[in-house]
């Protein structure tokens, strides 16, 4: 039998959908709840289809704002290959803004 179970919310995965379209494109998630350090890690995906519409900037955009809106949040982190590639893009893209909004050392 499964036990229910309340989400950790903000902490969990979403859906990205299109306004206009109503269209699922992606997803995005907390990978876990920030560390004990606060650190907290996103990760997002858009489907091939929809790749370079800028649904995945707008993903990561959105996963930041939420973790600055955390006072359990003092580090925004995310992992990709290390050439340049759409995700490196888009974690350049956001990553003025992630600094200038975050908390902490």
């Amino acid at each position: 039998m499964t036990t229910a179970r309340t989400p950790n919310l903000p902490w969990l995965g979403y859906l990205a959908i299109d306004d206009k379209t109503k269209v699922v494109v992606g997803t995005c998630a907390f990978k876990a709840a920030p560390t004990p350090d606060g650190v907290v890690e996103i990760a997002y995906f858009t489907f091939p289809q929809f790749e370079g519409q800028g649904y995945a900037t707008a993903m990561a955009e959105k996963l930041i704002a939420i973790g600055v809106e955390s006072a359990e949040v003092r580090h925004i982190i995310a992992h990709t290959l290390p050439e340049r590639n759409a995700s490196a893009r888009i974690l350049a893209k956001v990553r003025y803004a992630a600094g200038r909004r975050s908390r902490g050392s």
